[in-house]
């Protein structure tokens, strides 16, 4: 009995080190985590984002220039780039490789709109999408085009803390949630710049 337990255990120590043995002459391709993908690092403008997210609702403002300075972060703490803020896309520095610009197409506060006994059931929660676009200096050419979204929610705040029709992404109450989704967008983002160049 002992022996064929030994046996069966062998066996599966067998085929659990096969399955996880990479295939006969396949070869892994993918950066890695930390890798850049190019070298030397590139220089990059950043160009300040625009906010094309249509009013209705709760209109965010300032979450263009959050993305923004969230992005060069990202890209500087990454040392995969030199970086460079620009006010436009129009006047870029000598010897810049690619070009970055952006549009936050979305940016809203959803609240909850349920109440019982006085008190909001739900969630607050908030949106952020930017499309984002890399073009390279010398040639012209987009080389990224990606678009970005991220989502927060929070049951906990209170809802008459919101100022209604515009509410600034450094509101106190809500700038944690757009600071959230934004940075998830941001992310997506980075991720793409970062496969590609």
């Amino acid at each position: 009995m002992r022996k064929s337990i030994g046996i069966v255990l062998s066996l599966a120590t067998l085929l659990w080190m096969a399955a996880c043995a990479p295939a006969a002459g396949s070869t892994t391709t993918s950066a890695q985590p930390g890798a850049c993908v190019t070298s030397p690092a590139p220089t990059v403008a950043v160009a300040n984002f625009q906010n094309s997210s249509a009013p209705g609702g709760i209109t965010v403002i300032g979450v263009e220039s959050a993305a923004t300075a969230r992005l060069i972060t990202m890209l500087k703490s990454s040392n995969c780039y030199q970086v460079i803020e620009t006010d436009s896309a129009t006047v870029v520095p000598a010897g810049t490789d690619y070009v970055i610009t952006g549009t936050v197409t979305r940016a809203t506060i959803g609240t909850p709109s349920a109440r019982m006994f006085g008190i909001s059931v739900g969630a607050t929660t908030a949106q952020v999408e930017i499309d984002v676009r890399a073009v390279q200096v010398a040639t012209g050419a987009v080389a990224v085009s990606v678009r970005g979204a991220g989502d927060a929610s929070n049951p906990n705040i209170a809802t008459n803390r919101i100022p209604g029709g515009t509410v600034s992404f450094n509101d106190s109450a809500v700038g944690p949630l757009l600071a959230e989704a934004a940075d998830e967008a941001v992310s997506q983002v980075l991720q793409a710049l970062r496969a590609r160049f």
